[in-house]
């Protein structure tokens, strides 16, 4: 029966109010709607003027009430609390929640896809992902990009499995935090590669780092500390570096005893050639530089440049040694380019044959013939022979040394060495009296030297 009166009701209300002016339109539930000028909630019952009488719906009738012009649900004369425009403070939080949660999302649809393409890139390249991860830092880290290279070696060390996988990544990580004066993970670091192996070279590490640590404490006490910038320009054959590479340099600055590296505190100008070292405290420096600027062989081969510098802070030099004209007040450092040794070895790979210690090791005959690559017009090169001993140690004597006057090739004759001996063979170039080339050859070991070693005796090569 009531719903019978329903019925009847909504279609008598809605061709009543089909044409008359109204203010409210009544949304019901069944998909009518009521238009009326005015409404009051008595009850339960939305009670509204109809043909000089009141007639009354349920509120459980009812979807919404909506003001004509506004569409606002108003389900009673006093306007509800929902309708209330929100506070600036409100809007503000809102609007901050909302740009903190899509931040998070963009970060981590940017993480997820770093994820997958790096799991591309070393699935495309067929090798294990501590390998590949490995040997990209190994890269990145002769390539002067400290900061790239110490985050592959984590990932490196994230994926090693075998006890050599993680000894070469975790040594990867402890030497790039210690360069980038990340002290507290290369101890880490360090303490992890002890654990692996206890006599590992790892505990000179781990001294050295504890002992930057402390220092670096000692230095952040100091607030009356005095800090320095220092310009250096990087010269070859005279000459800004700028022109000859513009790879960025591998550096490594040390304060002379001290454990602290300051490597950090270095940016590099590849446009020209030039440095800017900030926050040095005063004393006596050390920077090492590298280029690796023939990518088609390794890192401190012959093409690349390999030198260091020393300096005193606060700097005070006016010109540049030999005569040459640098710029007033900035350090001059006079890189070398490494010299290509054809013969007895050639220095353009790991010399195979040339192992450290003394005894019949890399045994040649006598006169011994050394070929060179020039690296410029109008060169000198200068040989040097040492004759060094094993136990008790001792760097060398020179026995041999002369100047080729632009040849590229000498014969050394030399006598033979005993169970305890061996030789050092040295070449430099020289444009005038200005050094601007050396050699250095990689040891199996992994190990560089700017030497070449050997024996003498009649079974020689």
């Amino acid at each position: 029966m009531k719903r019978l009166f329903m019925v009847v009701l909504l279609v008598f209300v809605c061709t009543a109010s089909a044409d008359a002016e109204y203010k409210y339109k009544i949304h019901l539930k069944t998909g009518k709607v009521i238009k009326v000028n005015s409404y009051e909630k008595v009850g339960s019952q939305i009670m509204f003027p109809l043909l000089g009488g009141r007639v009354g719906i349920s509120e459980e009738d009812i979807e919404r009430i909506e003001e004509e012009g506004k569409g606002t649900p108003a389900v009673a004369r006093k306007k509800p609390e929902v309708n209330k425009e929100p506070k600036k403070e409100e809007v503000k939080e809102a609007k901050k929640a909302e740009e903190t949660k899509e931040a998070k999302e963009v970060k981590e649809t940017d993480e997820a896809k770093k994820v997958r393409e790096e799991k591309e890139e070393y699935e495309r390249s067929g090798k294990k992902p501590t390998k590949y991860f490995y040997e990209k830092a190994d890269k990145l880290y002769h390539d002067g990009k400290l900061r790239e290279a110490h985050e592959a070696y984590l990932k490196a060390a994230d994926y090693a499995e075998s006890k050599a996988e993680k000894k070469k990544s975790y040594t990867g990580v402890a030497r790039t935090s210690y360069k980038l004066g990340e002290y507290d993970m290369s101890k880490e670091y360090c303490e992890k590669i002890l654990a692996l192996s206890p006599n590992s070279w790892a505990t000179v590490w781990l001294d050295l780092t504890e002992g930057a640590i402390r220092e670096q404490k000692k230095l952040s006490d100091d607030h009356a500390a005095k800090y320095y910038s220092v310009d250096i320009g990087m010269y070859y054959m005279g000459r800004p570096l700028s022109e000859f590479t513009q790879v960025v340099p591998r550096f490594d600055l040390r304060k002379r005893k001290s454990k602290i590296s300051y490597t950090k505190n270095i940016s590099y100008d590849a446009t020209t050639g030039k440095i800017l070292v900030t926050g040095l405290d005063p004393g006596k420096y050390q920077l090492f530089g590298s280029v690796n600027a023939n990518s088609e062989n390794p890192p401190d081969s012959p093409g690349d440049f390999e030198e260091s510098v020393v300096f005193d802070v606060p700097y005070e030099g006016k010109l540049g040694p030999l005569g040459i004209s640098f710029v007033e007040g900035e350090v001059p450092f006079m890189i070398d380019k490494i010299i290509h040794m054809r013969l007895p070895e050639d220095n353009g790979d790991v010399m195979k044959k040339m192992k450290p210690g003394c005894g019949n090791r890399n045994l040649l005959k006598s006169p011994v013939r050394v070929v060179w690559e020039p690296l410029a017009e109008g060169l000198n090169y200068k040989y040097i022979v040492r004759r060094s001993r094993c136990k008790p140690y001792e760097y060398g004597r020179v026995v041999k040394s002369g100047t080729t006057e632009g040849k590229t090739a000498v014969s050394v004759d030399l006598p033979p060495t005993g169970e305890n001996e061996l030789y050092k063979l040295e070449l430099r170039a020289y444009k005038g009296t200005m050094q601007v080339g050396h050699l250095m050859t990689r040891l199996p070991n992994g190990g560089f030297t700017n030497a070449y070693w050997f024996s003498i005796g009649d079974s020689g090569r």
